[in-house]
């Protein structure tokens, strides 16, 4: 059965507040979680997603270094819906962080979906507003602006072949379909497509219906 973890609001407008240093704001790994109504800052990573069938609605990430963040060994379906995402990609060693960074387990969840859907991402501070290496993504109408001063808005990369010894790296795909969104960009790509590593393989079919690119810079490719 479906368990909510639903943010009690005592001011209209005004989410739970969910702060400190720990790894993770909240570290969801169990099944069919839905976790709705929270503002989550100030973390080295916001809302970790390591299980199948979890939604996160409504919720505030902001001034993480990852905003949201799921692997390719444990992750399943993941549904992102009604969230604002701002701030995020603060360096934190030596890695890249990203508004949201996002694979499945093609292993122990085989064709999982990575859902983002009528969100708004913006003003990152490094990194992509969302860098995806999930089996199947499906963007649908979200408001993508301003990356962080390294990313793109939309990182379609193929699958990291360390991330999960039990899926050869020739079987791993990632299909993509993107629709509906605004993408805008002061610099690099609105979105990137293919692998981010040399000899990454990449396999998959991708597919932009209704989008709008807008590059506001002097330099940057769709």
């Amino acid at each position: 059965q479906w368990i909510t973890i639903r943010g009690a609001s005592i001011e209209e407008g005004r989410l739970p507040k969910i702060t400190g240093s720990a790894r993770y704001g909240i570290e969801i790994s169990g099944d069919y979680i839905t976790l709705e109504g929270f503002e989550v800052m100030g973390q080295p990573k916001g809302i970790g997603v390591f299980g199948n069938n979890i939604v996160v609605r409504s919720c505030v990430i902001h001034d993480c270094n990852h905003g949201l963040i799921g692997y390719g060994t444990g992750t399943g379906n993941v549904t992102v819906e009604y969230c604002e995402f701002y701030g995020n990609g603060i360096p934190n060693g030596s890695a890249t962080q990203h508004q949201i960074y996002m694979a499945t387990d093609e292993f122990q969840h085989p064709g999982s979906v990575f859902r983002l859907q009528f969100c708004y991402l913006h003003d990152a501070v490094q990194g992509d507003n969302v860098k995806r290496r999930a089996e199947r993504n499906e963007i649908y109408y979200n408001w993508i602006e301003n990356a962080g001063s390294s990313g793109h808005g939309l990182g379609l990369f193929a699958p990291d072949p360390n991330d999960n010894s039990k899926v050869p790296i020739d079987l791993k795909r990632e299909d993509s379909d993107i629709v509906g969104n605004v993408i805008i960009q002061a610099r690099n790509a609105c979105a990137r497509i293919g692998g981010d590593i040399p000899r990454y393989p990449t396999n998959g079919r991708y597919r932009f219906v209704n989008n709008t690119f807008i590059l506001t810079g002097t330099r940057g490719d769709v």
